[in-house]
């Protein structure tokens, strides 16, 4: 059945591949093959979670680096897949380490480091727009943070309080104090 599973795959038919693999997973549990087919499969038909599974069965029966280093290449995979960069970048790493000499692993690293680079770059640009766009307190308003800060100094923190309540009743710019 693994066989006729890869016949479907290759036709790109994947949901038949992954009916074809899991039958062979059923009738053969310990198969790496199987299990890494149907993970491939599963992977195909975007089911992250299910393809996991199956890659993490057939990455507990093997020994061979090779093998393991494609598999931690799909989990690099599907956590691009979700947009999850630092988790890619570290299964590409893990398989790098296992099979240095995989072009494919290096690219997608590249790719996934770029991504995160970019996905920083736009983050911190939004915070520094966030920033830009809030309020920046009046005179009015550090004048009086100023008077309740001296007030709670002298432990009068009820004049305090009442000093920057009527004061936000006047400014909406003490609220940022």
């Amino acid at each position: 059945t693994i066989e006729k599973g890869n016949e479907f795959y290759t036709k790109k038919e994947f949901q038949k591949a992954a009916a074809q693999y899991k039958h062979a997973c059923m009738l053969d549990t310990v198969s790496f093959d199987a299990w890494y087919n149907f993970g491939n499969a599963l992977y195909e038909l975007n089911k992250n979670i299910l393809s996991t599974e199956a890659y993490k069965k057939a990455l507990a029966l093997t020994t061979d680096k090779e093998q393991k280093a494609a598999i931690f290449h799909n989990f690099g995979n599907i956590a691009c897949r979700e947009k999850n960069y630092k988790d890619a970048i570290n299964w590409y790493k893990q398989a790098l380490i296992l099979n240095s000499k995989d072009e494919d692993t290096r690219y997608n690293l590249a790719y996934a480091q770029a991504k995160l680079k970019q996905e920083e770059k736009e983050d911190t640009k939004k915070d520094n727009q966030d920033k830009k766009d809030q309020p920046k307190p009046s005179k009015f308003a550090e004048e009086c943070y100023k008077k309740s800060l001296a007030l709670v100094d002298q432990y009068k923190f009820q004049e305090a309080l009442t000093t920057m309540q009527e004061a936000a009743a006047k400014d909406k710019t003490v609220a940022l104090y």
